[in-house]
């Protein structure tokens, strides 16, 4: 039977009102319907205080109504005698609702089994709702939807290797200055090889406010000399939203009108209300304007003058203005850009983008992610006909909570991307990474680390959280990219924080050397999907859960849902989808073929009611999958669910919090990570089959292997005592 599903989206604001109307259709003529019955559940855990309601009405009756927080599951039977005569076609109705402004209160509410009776509740037949809101979009589908296709990448050994350090500022200048002394030391003492720098022009415009820092030219050549004789990578910090920070951007020093936005006020990026973004210093510009080609000249002369081997592309996206976080991409040129888009679409050409409220305004979400990657792809063919070697690299917030950001295809038009970690758990860290390896399968990920002190620059966190987001990046396959600050030894707790980061980042390169990454060992096949943040709003794009599966001995390969119809999918393993209400009927019927060939599929309850633009759905598109095949279950139970029904890959009697192996040539790698010190005697059991004889553990802080101690049955080994950082070498050929 049809499950009717209401989302109110989180990070966000929700207007009072009616939200996820369904229609509960019963004949006209029907007369003597006496009760109808249904189960109905909330995803909340928080009070909602009588904000949010699940509703039934009749007409502008409200016949029953619950607060969804903290509700769970109840059962409810509603008599409607004697208004069963008034009963007509589309007039019961079941619905969320809510009494006031609600501003990040993510819930879904989950009806099912509806069930009317004639005869005073001794029996009832079934009956299926049906949505009020009609999808009003096609679905996008290959041939029709406007979009480009990813862009080869350039991936030069030494970027696979590469160990960045960036100073900023300040710490750019003492840098510089002190390149002579820092050089050796970076590379030698620290591991490093790879530098990302602000050009001369683009550091007086992040010092403009202390002349004393300003380098000049002749320093800064002095400088990369220095660099590039110890065998450093050079790449330059740019932008596109701010020209890479240049003097001539910055608005609040000098004289303003003679500031790029000032001159061309047609350049900027601006809400649907025509707020621009003023943020760092000037008002950001948007890429679908001529700034774009201003951009890539100004980019080219300093590829040209200093000849850096790739570019880092900060704040890389759209955003919003504004205290209404409005999203932006409505200047002129953003506006034909989306025009051009839509009529080849649709059809029709608009007059104008859609306002957020507008029932257009999922397909101008859609474009601002093509257009973002258009931009991207533009900007990357331009520099390389410079130097075709060039690396373009972008810090992307792809796990940003909020659609603002438009980056949801651009990863596949990047040789490299840079990801900001500093605020963020090691666990985190692990989940973001493999999100976005799913984006764009294979792109090279640098991970911010954020070793220092978020309210100082001059202290560095300690050695613990530092070993503990290496050993998590190390784990994930990414590259290492700390910032330069605090690197001065200035109390004993900083001193072991510097040689932490120098253990780690010569074991990071111990392990670069060995290659212990490959195919992953999974428990599971994770579905995910940039558009439940997009066009579900349902926040975070990277389900909780999945932070728990790994906990648990568990961990899991993600899978974009957009290559669920091209993917090799096993049946050896489950099916996981957390909350992905956007399906397409081609990924449905991918998911469909795989639970057809004996695959098992659990999926929370309001898994497939959206189609790719977030629009409502007459039923779910896992309606029709083989009986037996689909486990459902409401978002607070899909952890337990899911662990029913996969295998962990190992288990361990206490130790370590999360692991993530690898199949590579001739062995399988399990790097443990978020682990506390084993106790004596622990020992870790291992599931899939392999002998763990001649099995190795590699520690950050010995610098050769040590053979494995055999535990008490043939598939398990002691676990190391006195060490954070580990990973296991088990012999086995790949299969």
């Amino acid at each position: 039977m049809t499950t009717a599903v209401a989302i109110l989206p989180g990070s966000s604001k929700s207007l009072p009102g009616e939200f996820g109307a369904w229609s509960l259709p019963l004949a006209a003529q029907e007369q003597g319907i006496t009760h109808l019955r249904f189960w109905v559940e909330s995803s909340s855990t928080a009070p909602a205080k009588r904000r949010v309601l699940a509703r039934l009405r009749m007409g502008d009756e409200i016949l029953w109504s619950h607060d969804v927080g903290s509700m769970g599951e109840i059962q409810v039977v509603i008599p409607l005698h004697p208004r069963a005569g008034a009963v007509g076609a589309g007039s019961l109705m079941v619905d969320g609702f809510t009494n006031e402004l609600v501003t990040n209160y993510p819930v879904t509410i989950a009806f099912g089994d509806f069930e009317v009776s004639n005869d005073g509740g001794k029996t009832f037949r079934g009956i299926d709702p049906l949505p009020v809101n009609q999808s009003i979009l096609p679905d996008p589908t290959a041939g029709t939807f406007p979009q480009r296709v990813p862009d080869p990448r350039n991936i030069p050994p030494w970027l696979q290797a590469s160990r960045a350090v960036q100073p900023w500022g300040r710490s750019q200048t003492r840098l510089i200055r002190n390149a002579k002394s820092w050089s050796k030391r970076l590379r030698n003492e620290f591991g490093f090889n790879t530098l990302i720098l602000a050009s001369p022009d683009s550091h007086r415009g992040i010092v403009r406010n202390v002349p004393k820092l300003v380098l000049t030219d002749q320093e800064f050549r002095d400088a990369l000399e220095i660099f590039r004789q110890d065998g450093f990578r050079i790449l330059f910090y740019a932008s596109l939203v701010h020209c890479g920070h240049s003097a001539q951007w910055h608005e609040d020093f000098g004289d303003p009108s003679e500031k790029i936005p000032s001159r061309n006020p047609e350049w900027l990026q601006t809400d649907e209300d025509g707020r621009p973004i003023n943020r760092y210093g000037g008002r950001w510009l948007c890429p679908l304007t001529d700034a774009l080609g201003f951009q890539i000249e100004y980019f080219q002369e300093t590829v040209k003058q200093w000849q850096p081997d790739g570019l880092m592309l900060d704040n890389h996206g759209f955003h919003f203005a504004g205290n209404r976080r409005k999203f932006t991409s409505y200047s002129p040129a953003a506006a034909k850009a989306y025009a051009d888009f839509a009529e080849s679409y649709m059809g029709n050409r608009p007059e104008a983008p859609p306002r957020s409220n507008e029932p257009q305004y999922p397909l101008w979400l859609a474009w601002r992610n093509v257009a973002m990657a258009g931009v991207t792809h533009r900007f990357r063919e331009a520099l390389r006909t410079t130097d075709n070697n060039l690396v373009i690299s972008a810090n992307v917030a792809f796990d940003y909570p909020r659609a603002a950001l438009a980056n949801d295809s651009l990863l596949g038009h990047l040789d490299a991307v840079v990801t900001e970690n500093k605020s963020v758990s090691p666990a985190d860290l692990l989940a973001k990474v493999a999100f976005g390896d799913s984006l764009s399968p294979g792109i090279p990920e640098w991970v911010y680390l954020g070793t220092f002190e978020p309210k100082t620059h001059e202290l560095l966190r300690s050695p613990e959280w530092i070993r503990d987001q290496c050993a998590s990046g190390i784990a994930s396959g990414a590259l290492p990219w700390v910032v330069f600050h605090g690197f001065d030894p200035v109390d004993e707790t900083n001193s072991q924080s510097l040689r932490a980061i120098a253990n780690q980042m010569h074991f990071w390169q111990r392990m670069q050397d060995l290659q212990p990454w490959g195919k992953p060992v999974a428990s599971a096949i994770f579905v995910v999907s940039p558009r439940e943040r997009t066009f579900a709003g349902r926040g975070a794009a990277i389900p909780s859960s999945l932070a728990g599966l790994g906990s648990s001995g568990r961990p899991v390969r993600l899978l974009l849902s957009s290559d669920l119809p091209s993917a090799d999918l096993s049946t050896n393993v489950p099916l996981l989808l957390d909350g992905i209400n956007c399906l397409s009927e081609e990924e449905a019927n991918a998911i469909s073929r795989f639970a057809k060939s004996g695959g098992m599929v659990i999926a929370t309850r309001d898994s497939g009611w959206l189609n790719p633009f977030g629009q409502w759905l007459p039923q779910s598109r896992l309606k029709n999958l083989p009986s037996g095949s689909l486990h459902l279950t409401d978002a607070s139970r899909f952890l337990s669910s899911a662990e029913k029904f996969t295998r962990p890959i190992a288990s361990t009697e206490g130790g370590f919090a999360w692991f993530i192996a690898y199949q590579a040539p001739n062995a399988i790698w399990v790097h443990f990570a978020l682990h506390f010190p084993a106790q004596p005697h622990s020992v870790v059991e291992w599931h899939q089959g392999q002998s763990l004889s001649g099995a190795e553990w590699f520690f950050a802080d010995e610098a050769t292997s040590v053979p494995a101690s055999a535990g008490p049955t043939p598939n398990s080994i002691v676990l190391p005592t006195g060490h954070k950082n580990f990973i296991l070498k088990i012999n086995a050929p790949n299969p």
